[in-house]
């Protein structure tokens, strides 16, 4: 495990436009790394900050705030740097990476985070906390088995909630056009009393 640079090793006048990204909490969003091209840095610092490179397979985790936000470091993210409210972890082959990404973000273990995390005012994680909690380990196959149920059930859940939200979206625009056809005039309201059941 190795947390981000902070302190003197980096500092605001390092950033440069789209250079060598630089992944902190923002970055991580649903599981996913999304740089920000403001955040990055040049080679001469990347050099510098060599030991803070990325490596496929590994979790970077945000060190302040939401416990249990991280995200897998895929291919395409090799040679990027942990930044400074980050933390990265390493994992044992015996663990893949998508398996270990759902514990990391199930309730119990961001419970378990959060009480073992130091900060009075914000959760703070760091490597001491990390390499504390204990996650249930079963062969790889049967990891693979996991994370399949999971996509399965969580693509139908996701189907359902798509299905909602496109219901929502169509009821708030005839609202909104009933409104409107009400208010000047295309509905003849003259006569109408509310329903004394609804009420």
């Amino acid at each position: 495990m190795q947390t981000g640079p902070f302190g003197s090793q980096l500092h605001a006048e390092d950033y440069v436009d789209d250079g060598i990204p630089l992944i902190n909490p923002a970055h991580m969003i649903d599981g996913k790394i999304i740089p920000d091209p403001k955040v990055s840095v040049d080679e001469v610092t990347w050099n510098r900050l060599e030991r803070h490179q990325l490596a496929e397979g590994e979790i970077i985790f945000a060190r302040r705030g939401e416990l249990g936000r991280c995200a897998i470091v895929e291919k395409n993210h090799v040679g990027w740097l942990c930044g400074t409210g980050s933390l990265k972890a390493k994992l044992k082959d015996k663990f893949l990476p998508e398996y270990a990404y759902l514990l990391i973000t199930s309730k119990g273990v961001i419970a378990e985070l959060s009480l073992e995390s130091k900060g009075s005012t914000m959760d703070n994680l760091n490597t001491e906390t990390l390499g504390r909690i204990r996650l249930p380990m079963p062969p790889v196959n049967e990891q693979g088995d996991i994370i399949h149920y999971v996509e399965a059930v969580s693509g139908r859940y996701q189907l359902l909630i798509d299905k909602a939200e496109k219901a929502i979206g169509l009821m708030q625009e005839r609202r909104a056009a009933l409104i409107s056809a009400a208010v000047t005039g295309k509905i003849d309201l003259r006569g109408w009393r509310a329903n004394k059941e609804a009420a």
